[in-house]
């Protein structure tokens, strides 16, 4: 069995955005994916903020077991891709380890990148089928075509903190950071792959959904933080989102 791809998520306390992340990310992109978080200035050993451990636990997650870590050069070093939640925190984690540039991005630009990947106008499809295979091959795509993503609002590549901030700053960034999740699902979950050279198997197909499980669900037992980048149980899907519906979500202006 191949080693899995290894997913960073990065704020700044690692106790409401990154984990958030973490535990959207874990369960969408499901066997073959792992996630671990950290900050940039930890909150050190303290579990999920409560209010966003209350969002995540309406959305089917438990995140009993949690501990905030410090963002360190050997995560990064043993990352295969690295979300941060703003572009200071994707700043910060290119100036640990200026190698790890060309699989660092915010996490909305990441999505943004994904939805836009196109070819003659249509969803450009993939040339692997597996998951963990397409994070690789997209990651590599996304390295090259970062500058092609403009948001109007610049503000638009970051998750604004929510750190005892008002409820409406926790919506708001659950908003995003859940939203960008089911647009980076969307994509990756989609059935068949790109036609290849002539003689080589394989057939194009289009972009599906994603199969994130949504609120009422069963909470899902929290991660092994034993090791970092140990896999957990995933749930059993639920029922699909599409893209279109994640991308309204992510871009709307649902201001704090």
């Amino acid at each position: 069995m191949s080693a899995p791809f290894r997913i960073l998520t990065v704020c700044t306390g690692n106790i409401c955005r990154s984990p958030a992340a973490e535990y959207l990310l874990r369960r969408a992109l499901g066997p073959g994916v792992t996630v671990a978080s950290a900050g940039t200035a930890a909150l050190v050993d303290r579990p999920v903020d409560p209010p966003m451990a209350d969002r995540l636990r309406a959305d089917g997650l438990s995140t009993d077991g949690f501990h905030a870590r410090y963002l360190v050069p050997a995560l990064i070093e043993g990352a295969d891709l690295v979300l941060a939640m703003t572009r200071e925190h994707r700043a910060e984690v290119v100036t640990a380890v200026p190698r790890a540039l060309g699989r660092t991005f915010t996490l909305t630009e990441y999505a943004a990148l994904l939805d836009q990947w196109s070819e003659g106008g249509r969803p450009r499809p993939f040339y692997t089928i597996r998951v963990p295979d397409r994070l690789a091959e997209f990651t590599v795509a996304a390295a090259r075509r970062r500058g092609t993503v403009r948001f109007a609002d610049p503000g638009d590549y970051d998750v604004p903190d929510p750190f005892r901030a008002a409820e409406v700053v926790y919506d708001e960034a659950f908003r995003r950071i859940s939203a960008a999740v089911d647009t980076v699902a969307a994509g990756l979950h989609a059935a068949g792959s790109a036609p290849r050279e002539a003689g080589s198997p394989g057939s194009a197909g289009g972009r599906g959904a994603s199969a994130a499980t949504r609120p009422g669900a069963p909470v899902v037992p929290a991660p092994s933080a034993e090791a970092p980048w140990v896999e957990p149980g995933r749930p059993a899907p639920g029922p699909q989102e599409s893209r279109a519906r994640g991308l309204r979500r992510l871009f709307g202006r649902h201001r704090p």
